[in-house]
């Protein structure tokens, strides 16, 4: 049995415009410094006492596993869990200092989550089989205020907008799954799962007393899918330094629901679950300790997914609706990977992806559009570092360097509800680390080790946006719709953790 508990929260920052635009000023009153990165600083942002949003997360999960051996061929095993999510977004927006009916939103949605899965395997000769299901239930809960106590409003009785609405779903699955191995270095694992995929939405009722609407515009509605997932996998080890793998998978996932004007809420029901076919491909190499290689490891893949029958909705910062579209997305790509230890207390890595993803078809506004591409996927990504290890009076420390390049990506165009062709700039970033293990020698009973962890990034304090895209205007007002909005990257930034074995 288990147990886990997660809280994190901070203050949520708003985008700033990368150059100054006319009337779009530092409080959003009609005079004042233009906002913008230029203007007000690159790290600037509307003052706090005009903007601020707190959001909480927080994550209660219990859990138990069970694995019996039934006899020298079968085994039972089971898991079953229940989990409880809670948000807390508290938001109060003066920008303009108009005072508007919506200063407020307090939005806390919860969410409650139990299954299990149940399944047995089977050890034969030349065959690892297993077999069984799943169920998983879960209830959402959309709430949210939005009010101003100038206009007679309140958390209890908003006079903006609110919601109080409710998403249901229910999974069921049975799956079976045989891991063939003619020869001991070659492994073939057909398998094929069948789901049945339930969906409910309940409107919530208007609140008595509120002068505020009620953003659940559609009656109650349910939605029953049915569908089958075939995968295959395939492992050969022609040498026992090389491995040769590929696969292939369909899966099926509910669209995502929730939030301001969320499927069911106020935006037609989709009729179809979203649907990915999924290829891989490729190499390994896996050398123990060669004259010149120690613990080396090389990966070299190529991957091709079709995500069809893909719903997207777009909404402003406010969180209106301002449209939704049906798409067809092709992702593929290079991965390649290197480690090794070229002396005992060194270890170094590298990794490289190229991926190339666009849309087949995209459908918005009545248009159907191709090969607009997907945004806010990097065209390519690199990594590379080293860590050194070494004993300091008996303390194991651990500094560490690393290197990171993420390439250009497409915006989203807010305005248009459709990707861009404007692009994020490339950016790169140096960070160094070091991790100290300390013994305890048994001197706190049942305490083993103590962790020290220090990382740095960002060393060279670059400026970069990982974020940008073309605003409607929600935000910021008339004036910046079809303008660029970005969030600016960490500067140079120092965490430090502590973590204790027992």
């Amino acid at each position: 049995m288990g147990a886990y508990l997660a809280k994190g929260s901070g203050y949520r920052p708003v985008p700033v415009p990368v150059n100054p635009i006319a009337g779009v000023t530092y409080t959003g009153a009609a005079t004042g410094p233009l906002y913008s990165q230029k203007t007000t600083g690159f790290y600037s942002s509307i003052p706090f006492d005009i903007w601020n949003k707190d959001d909480s997360n927080t994550t209660w999960l219990i859990y138990s596993k069970l694995n019996q051996k039934l006899d020298k061929t079968l085994g039972l095993h089971n898991m079953i869990w229940y989990r409880y999510g809670h948000r807390l977004h508290q938001h109060y927006n003066n920008y303009g200092l108009s005072n508007p009916g919506n200063l407020y939103e307090y939005n806390n949605p919860h969410d409650s989550v139990y299954g299990d899965k149940l399944w047995i395997s089977a050890k034969l000769p030349y065959n690892d089989v297993s077999f069984g299901g799943f169920f998983l239930n879960s209830q959402y809960n959309t709430k949210n205020a939005f009010y101003n106590p100038a206009d007679g409003g309140s958390l209890a009785l908003p006079n903006h907008s609110y919601r109080n609405d409710i998403f249901s779903q229910t999974d069921l699955a049975a799956f079976v799954q045989d891991r063939i191995s003619p020869m001991h270095n070659l492994h073939i694992t057909p398998g094929v799962r069948f789901i049945n995929y339930q969906t409910q939405y309940t409107q919530g009722a208007d609140i008595p007393g509120a002068t505020g609407t009620n953003q659940g515009k559609l009656p109650a509605s349910n939605k029953s899918f049915t569908k089958v997932e075939p995968s295959v996998d395939f492992n050969w080890k022609p040498l026992q330094w090389l491995a040769v793998f590929a696969s292939y998978a369909q899966a099926y996932k509910e669209p995502q629901v929730g939030g301001g004007g969320g499927l069911y809420q106020s935006i037609r029901p989709v009729y179809n679950l979203e649907h990915s076919a999924d290829y891989n491909a490729g190499i390994k190499l896996h050398f123990n300790d060669a004259d010149y290689l120690h613990h080396f490891f090389a990966m070299f893949s190529f991957y091709h997914l079709h995500f069809s029958n893909q719903f997207v909705a777009a909404y402003d910062a406010n969180g209106n609706y301002l449209g939704d579209a049906d798409g067809d997305s092709i992702y593929q790509g290079v991965n390649i990977a290197l480690e090794d230890d070229p002396l005992y207390n060194v270890h170094v890595f590298a990794n490289l992806n190229f991926e190339k993803a666009t849309f087949a078809h995209y459908t918005t506004g009545g248009v159907s559009y191709q090969g607009l591409p997907v945004s806010n996927v990097p065209e390519s990504t690199f990594n590379i570092g080293a860590k050194y290890r070494y004993f300091l009076d008996g303390i194991l420390m651990s500094p560490s360097i690393w290197y990171t390049y993420t390439g250009a990506q497409n915006m989203w165009n807010n305005n248009t509800v459709m990707p861009s062709s404007q692009k994020i700039p490339a950016y790169d970033t140096l960070n160094l680390g070091l991790e100290s293990v300390i013994p305890t020698h048994g001197s706190v009973p049942l305490l083993k080790d103590v962790k020290l962890n220090l990382d740095m990034l960002n060393v060279t304090n670059n400026h970069y946006n990982p974020f940008e895209y073309v605003t409607s205007g929600g935000l910021l007002g008339g004036n910046s719709q079809g303008q660029v909005l970005a969030l600016p990257g960490a500067p140079f930034t120092v965490y430090g953790s502590i973590s204790a074995d027992f």
